[in-house]
Order: structure tokens, then C-alpha cells, then sequence
């Protein structure tokens, strides 16, 4: 009746020091088995005595592992059950929201900005080195607000982007050489000046949902997709100068360029993460969007002469595409809590790249016919250095 609430360790334990302690039958002394019984009383006396106290540290010690079991153990909707990644979120005692700033120094380049061609006067056909809009380096900034779930240690992430840039370019002809137009109608006047200004002004929204994990001691992921809207304006502007023209009496002409773009639709990729040590890391993403937007594209002309100005081209080209892009950055980060593990703060210096298929749509002539219209159908591309502050609270 002792025993039977006792562990099946301390059965064990019972029949061996039992099996140990009987007596030999070589043992025919009445004395001598007086002696043993004794013995035997007083061992299983202090025995079941003790056994309760060991009993309760192995229910203790199994409770600890079956909660331990179950901090690392999850089961899925289809009743599955496997091991649970450990969240690589920072650990503070906040309200679980977080906030990002960012600067940055971005350079834009795109495709189909060569408006020049310079060329030898004596060469039969034009020949040189074209002249393409070069943009300025330029700052801009994003800024985000985020907040970590209970559910699963899933989190919230909402940033805008704004960036500004431009480029103001000028060709001459010098000496023996002329200018070839690439942009605008053909004139009957010899180029020997053009000077192009080009406007774009770029703005991304973006609300992703993600989920950052740890696969090893020191490499996290963060998986996440969202929707991604886009605006980017574009203007461009040329003007060419030239020798007048006695039977057309024509001296100039100005183009005007418009692109509006806007988009939306689904974004996704992932982040990765390697802890160099304990507030160092290596931090890189991949993203990609596929956006249906919208072009809203303008064209006018107007040429200058002795007369005045005359309007020679006015046509609009608007139509729907699905656009995609890709965003891409690779730094290094140092993150810690801060004010007694109720903050978190970490700073991200990154290389930030994105590129933007067919997002120059500009119309332009068909040379050398006047009538006829195209879209550039060019990409763009944007590269830089991005300083990443983030507040955890």
C-alpha cells in the first residue's frame, strides 16, 4: 500500500535493494538472520522515507521538460505538429509598435535620354558619341511605422518613399561638327545648340506583412508579401538652337515631354539576416512588385522663327500595362535595447538598388517620318545609399 503511488522508479529501486539485501541460503543461523532482518528494516525505513522527496523532483523535472516541449512545439491547422521557429523580433517590454526613418543618396539613370548625336560636317553619315541626360545625385528620404502581433509574432509594416531628381544637359556643335537631333520633329535648320532639362519625381507606397525567424543560432529570415503602390512624374524638356534658315526663316524649336505613372498590385520577397555577434549583423533583401498602372503621356512642339512661335505637335498617348520592378540592399546593421529593455534601436547602412522594366514611356517621333508616333518603352533604374534608423517601443 506504500508503494503504489510511487513512481515505476522507485519500483525499480525497491526490488533491487531488496533482491541485494535478502538472505543467502547458505544462512542457517537463527542469529545471523535476526541480523539481516534488522538490517533490511532499517534500509527500507529510511528508503520510503526518502522516496517522496525524489518522486517529487522527477514530477518536477518532467513538468519543466513537457512546458519546455511545448515552448518549442507547434501545431498547424491540418494537425501537424512540428518544431516552432524562435522569433528574431526584438525582445522588449513595449506596446509593440516601431517607427523607421530613412536617408537617402540616390543616382537614377534611364534608358532612351540620349537626345544628340554630335557628328563631323565632312562625314557622310553621322558618327560620334551620343549625348544622354546624366541626373545629379539626390537626397531623399522614407519613413515607416510598423507593430509586432501577438498572433504568431507577425508584424505590420507601412512606408512611403519620396525622392526627387533631375538632370540639365547641353550639346554644341563645335567647329566641324553639327548636331543630330534625336528628339522632336526634323526641321529645315541647322542644330548647333540643344539643351535638355529632365524633371522626375518618384513616390512608392508600400503595406507589407512578414514574419522574422530564426533557422540557426545566427541566421534569421523574414518572409513577407503586402501590396505596393507606385507614382512617378516625369518631364523632360528640349530645346534646340540653330542657324536661321532664309526660305524657312526657322531658328529654334521646343519640346515638351510628359509621363505620369501610377500603379498598384502585389509585392513579396525576403530578408535575411546573419549575427555577426551579439549587436552586429549583416542584413540583405530581395522585393519584387507587379503593378497594373496607368500612362498618361503627353507630347507638344513648337517651332521658332522670324514669324513667332507655331505649334506643330500636340498628341496624347495614354494606355494600362502591368509594369513590374524589383528592390534589392545589402548592408551592415547594430541594434541593442535600450532604457532598461523597454526600447529597442537599430541603425541599417545599406547599398540600395531597384530597377523598373519599360517605365520610360515617352512618346516620341518616328524619324525621319513626322507623322507617325512611338513610345520610348525604356526602363529606369535607381542606385544608392540608403541610412536606415529604426525605434522599437
Amino acid at each position: 500500500m506504500l508503494l503504489k503511488n510511487y513512481t515505476p522508479l522507485g519500483y525499480i529501486a525497491f526490488i533491487k535493494v531488496f533482491s541485494f539485501l535478502k538472505l543467502p541460503h547458505s544462512c542457517t543461523s537463527k542469529s545471523l538472520y535476526n541480523r539481516y532482518r534488522m538490517r533490511l528494516s532499517l534500509i527500507l525505513s529510511f528508503y520510503l522515507a526518502a522516496l517522496p522527496l525524489f518522486a517529487d523532483d522527477l514530477d518536477s523535472r518532467i513538468s519543466t521538460l513537457e512546458s519546455r516541449m511545448s515552448a518549442v512545439k507547434i501545431e498547424n491547422v491540418q494537425n501537424a505538429v512540428g518544431a516552432k521557429m524562435a522569433s528574431a523580433s526584438p525582445i522588449i517590454d513595449g506596446l509593440g509598435f516601431y517607427a523607421t526613418a530613412d536617408l537617402l543618396f540616390w543616382n537614377l539613370k534611364e534608358d532612351g535620354s540620349d537626345y544628340a548625336l554630335p557628328y563631323l560636317t565632312s562625314s557622310k553619315a553621322p558618327h560620334g558619341n551620343a549625348k544622354h541626360a546624366h541626373f545629379n545625385w539626390d537626397f531623399g528620404f522614407r519613413t515607416g511605422v510598423g507593430y509586432n502581433l501577438e498572433h504568431d509574432a507577425w508584424d505590420w509594416f507601412l512606408n512611403f518613399t519620396w525622392f526627387h531628381t533631375h538632370a540639365n544637359n547641353t550639346a554644341r556643335a563645335h567647329e566641324d561638327k553639327a548636331l543630330s537631333p534625336q528628339k522632336g520633329t526634323p526641321l529645315d535648320f541647322t542644330t548647333t545648340k540643344m539643351h535638355s532639362r529632365w524633371h522626375i519625381h518618384y513616390y512608392v507606397l508600400d503595406l507589407e506583412i512578414g514574419r522574422s525567424y530564426f533557422v540557426s543560432k545566427y541566421l534569421a529570415f523574414r518572409p513577407q508579401f503586402g501590396i505596393e503602390s507606385a507614382w512617378i512624374s516625369q518631364r523632360r524638356r528640349y530645346h534646340l538652337k540653330g542657324d536661321t534658315d532664309p526660305t524657312s526663316h526657322l531658328f529654334g524649336q521646343r519640346i515638351y515631354g510628359k509621363n505620369n505613372f501610377w500603379g498598384i498590385g502585389p509585392r513579396a520577397g525576403m530578408k535575411g539576416t546573419w549575427y555577426m555577434c551579439n549587436h552586429f549583423s549583416l542584413i540583405g533583401a530581395v522585393n519584387g512588385a507587379l503593378q497594373w498602372g496607368r500612362f498618361d503621356d503627353h507630347l507638344n512642339e513648337t517651332s521658332l522663327g522670324t514669324s513667332g512661335k507655331t505649334r506643330i505637335v500636340d498628341v496624347d498617348g495614354d494606355f494600362h500595362r502591368l509594369v513590374p520592378n524589383v528592390q534589392m540592399f545589402l548592408g551592415f546593421s547594430w541594434d541593442a535595447n535600450i532604457s532598461e529593455d523597454e526600447n529597442h534601436l537599430g541603425i541599417l547602412l545599406s547599398y540600395e538598388f531597384q530597377y523598373w522594366w519599360r517605365q520610360n514611356q515617352f512618346l516620341n517621333e518616328q524619324q525621319p517620318i513626322a507623322t507617325q508616333f512611338q513610345h520610348e518603352s525604356k526602363d529606369l533604374s535607381i542606385n544608392g545609399v540608403t541610412l536606415n534608423v529604426r525605434y522599437d517601443f
